[in-house]
């Protein structure tokens, strides 16, 4: 339908931009080619005049930021971290995201955040571990195309959790309910389809980190999936807008909190490949659970790596005229914000 390539496919190549001329040039051929990079072949979708009209509506004081989104690389991912106090990282990670998804490069954008934190990691155990704009910009795409992907994930289980604890039961004193419950999070963590675009980013993040840690097939996607996502959602406990604090047995108390940490530290221990240390009879019982589950959490991964053509072809792209003004508006503080981190750069100049 709308394929070409194959997996050494490269991605469209420009010359640098210079002109007004030249930037029309680039917008209107990367908009008829809407990639999506690094999942064996390059899929392409329909083209979208409307977005050639992007130059027009946003003021010119901006186009060196459209230039630098439209033909994303390296450098600009090394100035935006380097530029970027810990204090601002989210901020960063959003402005980031969203001028990227109105130019329509934002899986071309993250597949070069995913080549420098690789290139910057010397171990495996640390890949994508570190809390900067990276990690901020993945939890961000995540949560994008499904704000709501996590809650339908975990409601269920974090209520069934919820109330167990407040029916008096204590998860560190019982192995089978232990074991039951994380299966329970872990069952639904496996029915419950993702966003086909955090399908294709793991297929990318895969790909890429293979060529340096060739072992590390399922662990740089579990490292992505579950510290950066499942886990923090089930500790972030203030998200939780579907427990009753007037019901007795989904009221929110401390033995409950305790319970959801440890449910998140055991599946933590499985997406990391590693296991308790301590050999009592409790950690024992653990680690021969984690050892159970460990063929089916790599199914799941490898499954979840491989979205089908079908499912690629069936996402929508279209948008109006009117739609892309109203986001042009309410992306302009973005622009605002990023060009104040980049204009102390070389890079604008360029």
């Amino acid at each position: 339908m709308y394929t070409i390539g194959m997996e050494d496919s490269k991605e469209i190549s420009f010359l640098p931009i210079q002109s007004e001329m030249n930037i029309r040039y680039r917008l209107s051929l990367l908009m008829q080619n809407h990639v999506y990079p690094g999942i064996g072949t390059t899929y392409m979708l329909p083209p979208n005049p409307i977005h050639w009209n992007l130059l027009q509506l946003v003021p010119h004081k901006y186009w060196s930021i459209l230039k630098l989104f439209f033909n994303p690389d390296m450098e600009l991912v090394s100035y935006i971290v380097a530029l970027t106090d810990s204090n601002h990282l989210q901020q960063t990670a959003s402005s980031i995201l969203s001028i990227s998804e109105l130019c329509g490069t934002t899986m071309a954008l993250l597949r070069i955040f995913i080549n420098f934190e690789t290139l910057a990691t010397k171990a495996q155990q640390n890949l994508f571990r570190a809390n900067n704009v990276s990690s901020k910009l993945f939890r961000a795409f995540a949560e994008l195309d499904d704000p709501n992907y996590l809650q339908k994930v975990f409601e269920t289980p974090i209520k069934q959790c919820v109330a167990m604890t407040n029916d008096g039961l204590q998860l560190d004193q019982n192995i089978k309910d232990l074991k039951g419950i994380v299966g329970t999070f872990l069952d639904h963590v496996f029915i419950h389809q993702a966003p086909i675009r955090l399908r294709v980013l793991a297929n990318c993040m895969q790909r890429i980190v293979m060529r340096k840690f060739p072992e590390a097939r399922y662990n740089s996607v579990a490292a992505i999936l579950f510290l950066r996502l499942f886990c923090p959602y089930i500790t972030a406990t203030n998200n939780f807008v579907f427990l009753d604090p007037n019901e007795p047995l989904l009221k929110l108390t401390k033995a409950a909190k305790t319970n959801l940490i440890n449910i998140s530290r055991i599946l933590q221990k499985l997406a990391n490949g590693a296991r308790f240390n301590d050999n009592s009879s409790l950690n024992i019982e653990l680690n021969n659970f984690l050892d159970d589950k460990t063929k089916a959490l790599q199914t799941y991964l490898q499954d979840f790596c491989h979205p089908s053509m079908q499912q690629l072809f069936d996402q929508p792209y279209n948008i109006t005229q009117e739609t892309l003004i109203k986001q042009v508006n309410k992306k302009l503080h973005d622009f605002d914000y990023l060009y104040d981190i980049l204009k102390s750069s070389t890079i604008l100049s360029k």
